[in-house]
This record gives structure tokens, C-alpha cells and sequence, in this order.
């Protein structure tokens, strides 16, 4: 697995020493036109998934940035090897054919104006490329994270997954509370090994058996898609709703490897809010739709947990000839 950048892509990060592409993969972020503070702390967040990091400035327009810090790093949860980023209004057409042939990541992250204010030298490469990542959704081959998306022009809307009208294709916001759907977030927890480590250490939310809990993610800004805009609500599993019920905060798909989180840029918000999101994209990109092994350790664990196991022997005859 290679760690070389092309010049069609900026690291802003990556693993020293050597990478096993089963444990470590590739994140690539399509940026739209985010304000410096929310970039910023996207970069931050995503580096600190990266294993063991060694930081770089890069160049956007003439404009050389400086390094992102990690947010949080920890080398024993680290789930990624680098993280490149590509400047929508830099796409150019050389990059279709790499988006077709020669990409290489395991998980894409498209922030809040991905998608929207592009320019029309830009817009026919845009949309070939949205294209392909349909294709590459489709296959399981990516994941994929939206933080939000501003308009009907953005990457939800132009993908499928939100209308796209400008009126509907707005994905909203919420504020600072979201109400857990706990039943919805235990079986999910309960068919995944990582997602099991998440519950043992936010256990309070699963003790009362409440079937929802109201939580406090600290004065953040929160994603929030209005159900009208949702072009098929049966499609996902809901985690989390704002307060009022009427907006979706957390959102899985049922059969694609695509994602909503109640975090969307700014701020990190409390450890309840960065948990979700580590460990959600965690699951995302090395779990979730990919083969049963997994499950089935998940429910063995679950079972040994639950006392249902006693001892397992494993006994080895030696044929003799």
C-alpha cells in the first residue's frame, strides 16, 4: 500500500514507520468552502485517527496552511495511515481518471459546502466524479461521512440521498441536544466488536432501560436532517433526532457504507460528541457491511459477557501413521 501523494492531493498527515493496510486505512477529504475555523477542526479531528503522525503544512491557492495538531490523539485506537485533502475548485480533469482508475482510499469525508458555490469550469468535472463515487458507494469499495451539507447543491443532495431542491436540499442544524435512540444504538453496538468497547465506556446510557435519552453534546452546533428532506427515511438506521423529534442527527445506511454524525466541523464539543464520532467512523470504515467473522466474534463476546459461555476447549488430535 502506498503512502506517496499525487499532486492532485495535499497530505496534511501520515503514519511514520510501516503500515498494515488491514488495520490502517486512507482518508480523503473534498472540502467546499468551510471557513478556516471549522476546517481547521475537521483537520484536527481527523488527524488525531491517524497512528503515530507526522504532520505537514500544505498549499491551497498560493496560501501555505500550517500543520493541524491531532485532537485527542491515541496510537492504540488510531484507525487511519493519512489524511489527503483535495480543494474542490483545484479539481481538475486529470483527477476523473484518477478518481476512475487509480483511488486508492478507504473512507471519504465531504464537509458542510462540499458540492455547493462551484464554479462552471469546475461543475461538469464535479459531477463526473460524483458519478464515480455513486459507483464506488455502491460496490462497498468507500465510506463515506457527510458533515451536513448546505444546499441542494451539496454532496447528500447531489448523491441521492437528501432532495434536491434548495428548499428541501438544505440539510439543517441543531443545537447542543440530541435524543439517543438507545434501543436503535444497542443493536448496533451489539453487532460490532468496537462499537462494544463505545458502550462499556458510555454504559450510563444504556442502564435505566430508557428506550431514549436526551444528552448534552456542549454548546455545539449539531447536524440535523428535516425528515421531508430525507429522500427515504426507511433506508437508515436512526440513532439520534434532535430534541424536538423533528430532525435525524445520527444516521447509518442500511445497505450502503454512508453516514451522518451529529458533529459536523466545529467545535470538538464534550468526549460523549467526539466518541460518537470516532468510534462510529471507526466502525464505518473497517466493520460495518464487511464480512460476517466479525458479527459472529461480536456475539461470542457478547455471549461470554452474559455468562452464556463456559469454558471452551479446543482439543487437536495427532494422526499417527
Amino acid at each position: 500500500m502506498s503512502l506517496k501523494p499525487t499532486n492532485l492531493f495535499q497530505r496534511i498527515s501520515q503514519t511514520k514507520g510501516p503500515i498494515d493496510p488491514k488495520k490502517l486505512k486512507k482518508l480523503l477529504i473534498i472540502r467546499g468552502q468551510e471557513p478556516d475555523h471549522f476546517f481547521s477542526c475537521i483537520c484536527e479531528k481527523f488527524n488525531g485517527f491517524v497512528k503515530n503522525p507526522e504532520l505537514f503544512k500544505w498549499m491551497e491557492f498560493k496560501r501555505v496552511h500550517d500543520e493541524y495538531e491531532p485532537y485527542q490523539p491515541d496510537d492504540s485506537f488510531a484507525f487511519l495511515s493519512c489524511v489527503d485533502i483535495v480543494n474542490q475548485d483545484s479539481l481538475q480533469q486529470e483527477h476523473i481518471e484518477l478518481f476512475r482508475y487509480h483511488f486508492d482510499y478507504d473512507f471519504v469525508v465531504f464537509p458542510l459546502y462540499a458540492g455547493c458555490s462551484i464554479s462552471e469550469r469546475v461543475e461538469p468535472i464535479f459531477r463526473e466524479i460524483m458519478n464515480i463515487i455513486k459507483e464506488l458507494i455502491s460496490s462497498k469499495r468507500i465510506a463515506v461521512l457527510f458533515l451536513r451539507g448546505s444546499s441542494g447543491y451539496s454532496v447528500p443532495s447531489r448523491l441521492g440521498y437528501v432532495c434536491n431542491s434548495m428548499q428541501k436540499g438544505f440539510v439543517d442544524y441543531t443545537y447542543q441536544m440530541i435524543d439517543i435512540d438507545v434501543e436503535a444504538l444497542n443493536q448496533v453496538c451489539m453487532n460490532s466488536i468496537m462499537l462494544l468497547e463505545f458502550k462499556t465506556k458510555h454504559s450510563y446510557l444504556f442502564m435505566e432501560n430508557e428506550k431514549h435519552k436526551i444528552v448534552d453534546l456542549s454548546r455545539a452546533y449539531l447536524c440535523g436532517v428535516q425528515v421531508k428532506s430525507c429522500i427515504d427515511v426507511s433506508q437508515w438506521h436512526i440513532l439520534a433526532k434532535s430534541e424536538d423529534g423533528h430532525k435525524l442527527s445520527m444516521l447509518i445506511h442500511k445497505t450502503e457504507r454512508v453516514m451522518f454524525t451529529p458533529w459536523y466541523g466545529y467545535c470538538h464539543g464534550n468526549q460523549l460528541s467526539h466518541d460518537l464520532v470516532r468510534y462510529l467512523c471507526k466502525y464505518l470504515v473497517l466493520e460495518y457491511l464487511n464480512k460476517d467473522d466479525l458479527n459472529f466474534k461480536a456475539k461470542l463476546y457478547v455471549k461470554y459477557q452474559n455468562c452464556q459461555l463456559c469454558d471452551v476447549t479446543v482439543m487437536v488430535f495427532e494422526e499417527t501413521c
